[in-house]
């Protein structure tokens, strides 16, 4: 040793001093006791050592006056002591650049430990066989916490990851913090704090103390992708591409929505087009059944060809109008493959004109529809419809007068023409958009809501509107007020009138015929014979007095046999029931199921046992409906695994569209089998010459 030298030694584990020289001293340090030490010759070389080396050191004027760094705390090599932080660290010498790790499963609660007898337990949920790092050891499997040095809590809830030690969202859930006592943010900072793995970690975020809402499995997981729920500023979660809003349901701007997918609105042009070309469809239809009704071709059956016409798209608009219905109400139901392109086109063939208009909010965002909307839309509806016929009707009358082309008789007889005329547009309008607009009634009854319990423990709960999230039910009392006064006043008053005018002209119609039966027992002679012809004939003659049915109530029953003249009500009643629980109790319900499946089952075996239609034909295309219509139902009710999802939705798409090619098919044979007659002739013709 040199001369000149102090000597500092930690004493715990010697008996004695050794000698000192006459020019070296010695002195024991303890832990307790941090001694300063002053170097004035070429201090700035021992200032450049020491504070590497656990020492806290100035310089001044050369000289280094250098204190080693106490117990509990370490030097960073920077001139500066730092506490050793909370977790699995000690220190319980002086002067170290570094800590000392307590044992694998204990730690440091508050930090500067001094001593491993500081070190305790981990607590419970936590890997105590490991080393603490910089939290009180990590949490075990399934286990997350709250406090960066409490106890962890298991993590059973399904649909969170709990893999590193905080719960984030696995794709196809959703959970919403927007309830009182929950905050996103702050437990986004908890989450980034808690990520840190290292001394720089915020001392004052290591606990969140606000709630952490519940969470629910998306109706469509493809919708909840959650691909970055690791990520701080994805921990609420993220929808797919289009999607947005509670469990990803609505569409955000720039898509619309078809059978629960959002699809990107299409071109302006085509929008315009699309809507346009259908609404000429349907007003091309009323005037072609208008004017071939007044016709007397007439089939064999003795139908004429608007008849015909009529009863087979009522077969076909019927089965779209419930399948289109159904697919909207199976909310749970994730149907695969290329369903949902289809939809749109199930959706026109509805007729349902609130689905037709549902487009132009890719036109501007200000027309986009709820539910809200949609009802006073749908209540408003038939009186306009009514209003603009009666107004039609007043005009014609004036028009008619200021011809003054009519006498009395001509006169009112072209007026009850334009009547009848109207009436059938009329009523056709209103029993197309009778089923959708039921649907949208019942959308707002209270049973049509939805309850999210947000957080069990406090019983914090929202309830939403089924048909959309966005709404909150609490705000629509009015709106149910007035759904229970539509139901009284349209959805049962409209099947019942039907009903009323049908069986009292049916009623008048059969007196008619029985009075005009001859009478078997009573035999005439010639002058009776010569004396009843012109009686027949003036009955005949006179539509005034024979009491058949009108045009605008014929189409409801002329392709019924004489006995199930009320068939088509019945099939109204069908179309409602069958969607009408899922909209007020929802697909998940199993009375729901059971009457769905058992409407589908009732229908099928009462037309099978019945026949009751006229036509063939037409029997055995609504039997195929019915079959069909009950195998999706079928479909829905039962589970079915993902692997067979692309071959069940092929099957769907073959037996919708089956119904069109049946349809299409019979229309176009006559007319090929008619084309080809005429080429033969032709082609004999031609030979003879």
């Amino acid at each position: 040793m040199p001369n000149q030298m102090k000597l500092l030694l930690s004493c715990g584990y010697l008996k004695s001093l050794p000698m000192p020289n006459r020019n070296i001293t010695s002195e024991c340090v303890k832990s307790g006791i941090v001694p300063t030490l002053t170097f004035s010759q070429s201090g700035d070389v021992f200032y450049e050592v020491l504070r590497r080396q656990g020492f806290i050191c100035t310089l001044e004027s050369r000289t280094a006056i250098c204190q080693p760094c106490p117990p509990g705390s370490y030097g960073n090599k920077s001139g500066q002591c730092t506490p050793c932080p909370a977790g699995g660290f000690y220190q319980d010498d002086i002067g170290n650049n570094s800590c000392r790790h307590c044992p694998n499963g204990s730690f440091v609660k508050n930090g500067t430990g001094t001593s491993s007898s500081q070190c305790i337990l981990c607590p419970e949920g936590t890997k105590q066989s490991t080393f603490a790092g910089y939290r009180a050891c990590p949490c075990k499997e399934n286990y997350t916490r709250l406090h960066r040095f409490e106890k962890c809590s298991v993590c059973l809830e399904e649909g969170l990851d709990c893999s590193q030690d905080y719960k984030a969202l696995l794709p196809g859930y959703y959970w919403n913090w927007t309830f009182p006592k929950a905050s996103l943010k702050e437990y986004s900072n908890f989450v980034l704090n808690l990520q840190t793995e290292n001394v720089h970690y915020d001392q004052s975020t290591v606990e969140y103390e606000q709630l952490i809402p519940r969470v629910f499995a998306c109706s469509s997981p493809e919708n909840c992708e959650n691909n970055n729920s690791h990520e701080v500023n994805e921990i609420a979660g993220s929808c797919a591409v289009g999607y947005r809003g509670w469990l990803c349901s609505k569409c955000v701007k720039g898509y619309y929505s078809v059978l629960g997918f959002c699809l990107p609105c299409p071109n302006i042009v085509w929008v315009c087009f699309e809507i346009s070309m259908t609404v000429c469809i349907f007003i091309i239809f009323l005037v072609f059944v208008i004017v071939n009704s007044k016709k007397q071709n007439r089939s064999k059956e003795g139908r004429t060809i608007a008849d015909i016409v009529s009863s087979r798209v009522k077969i076909v608009l019927g089965f779209y109008q419930v399948v289109g219905e159904l697919f909207e109400a199976f909310h749970s139901v994730s149907w695969a493959g290329v369903l949902h392109y289809v939809g749109e086109w199930i959706s026109v063939l509805e007729f349902n004109i609130l689905r037709l208009i549902v487009k132009p909010h890719c036109l501007h965002e200000k027309l986009s529809l709820n539910p809200k909307i949609e009802f006073k839309i749908a209540l408003l509806f038939p009186i306009v419809v009514i209003l603009i016929a009666f107004a039609c009707q007043q005009m014609f009358r004036v028009y008619f007068k200021c011809r003054k082309r009519y006498d009395a008789h001509n006169l009112k007889f072209r007026l009850a023409e334009t009547r009848s005329a109207l009436s059938t547009y009329v009523l056709l309008i209103i029993f197309v958009t009778y089923p959708s607009t039921c649907d949208i009634i019942f959308s707002l009854y209270p049973g049509a809501c939805d309850t999210f319990e947000v957080y069990k423990e406090n019983d914090i709960s929202i309830t939403l509107l089924r048909a959309d999230y966005d709404i909150v039910c609490s705000d629509l009392l009015y709106y149910q007020i007035f759904a229970f006064l539509a139901t009284l006043l349209y959805v049962i008053s409209f099947p019942v009138l039907l009903f009323l005018f049908l069986s009292k002209y049916i009623k008048r119609q059969r007196d008619n015929e029985h009075v005009s039966e001859p009478d078997t027992n009573h035999q005439l002679n010639s002058e009776d014979n010569l004396t009843s012809e012109p009686i027949a004939l003036n009955r005949s003659e006179s539509n005034e007095e024979t009491h058949d049915i009108p045009v605008w109530l014929n189409f409801l029953c002329e392709n019924f046999k004489p006995g199930f003249w009320f068939w088509e009500i019945l099939e109204l009643a069908r179309k409602v029931t069958q969607t009408m629980l899922i909209t007020l109790l929802g697909w998940d319900d199993p009375l729901t199921k059971l009457i769905t499946i058992g409407v589908s089952v009732l229908f099928l075996t009462l037309h099978v046992k019945f026949s009751p239609m006229k036509s063939p034909f037409e029997q055995r295309l609504q039997l195929f409906s019915l079959a069909v219509i009950f195998v999706k139902v079928l479909f829905a009710a039962v589970p079915m695994s993902s692997d067979y999802g692309n071959y069940i939705s092929i099957g769907i798409i073959t037996l919708d569209a089956a119904i069109i090619v049946i349809v299409s098919g019979e229309a176009i044979l006559p007319a090929y089998r008619y084309i080809k007659r005429r080429c033969q002739r032709k082609y004999i013709d031609y030979l003879s010459m």
